[in-house]
């Protein structure tokens, strides 16, 4: 789709209507009731954050990664996969990052209400500070998020030059 499209079209960006299970749906209701704007499900093909969280002023902007351990997070084959490499994968793409244990949620909810909601205001104020050192407009980080992680270039295992995606 990208290639047919010049590059102009990224495929299914965005948020879907797939469905929450009951632990995501209870994370959905307390966040957004404590202030935050949420997009369940955000991303492209397989590869979607449980919860984007969204600038409060900022149409579009994104600003904290939320993960939960439900059903997409037990799918994945092994500990490797569900936590270091995907939240480094996401974190080298820019994003902010939080992860909500269904067991601490379950034994303390209150605290990991708290917890999010410091760790998404923490991520709008850094947001308007301007510290936005390495962070991808939307369309590059889900382009990124559907195509993995870019290859390191042949010389020496540096890494190339990123290639401009227009917009």
């Amino acid at each position: 789709e990208y290639a047919a499209s010049g590059g102009t079209r990224l495929g299914d960006i965005g948020p879907t209507d797939v469905e929450l299970n009951e632990f995501e749906q209870d994370v959905y209701e307390a966040l957004t009731a404590n202030g935050m704007r949420l997009v369940p499900q955000y991303g492209v093909s397989r590869y979607r954050i449980d919860f984007a969280a969204c600038h409060p002023q900022q149409e579009g902007r994104y600003v904290l990664a939320i993960e939960c351990d439900g059903a997409s997070y037990h799918s994945e084959p092994t500990a490797r996969d569900r936590d270091r490499l995907r939240q480094q994968h996401l974190e080298e793409l820019g994003w902010r990052f939080h992860r909500i244990w269904s067991t601490d949620w379950f034994m303390n909810r209150r605290a990991e209400i708290d917890r999010a909601v410091k760790a998404y205001w923490s991520a709008v104020r850094s947001c308007d500070s301007g510290d936005r050192s390495g962070e991808p407009t939307q369309q590059q980080t889900m382009f990124r998020l559907s195509n993995g992680p870019e290859p390191a270039s042949p010389v020496l295992g540096q890494r190339g030059p990123r290639p401009y995606i227009p917009v």
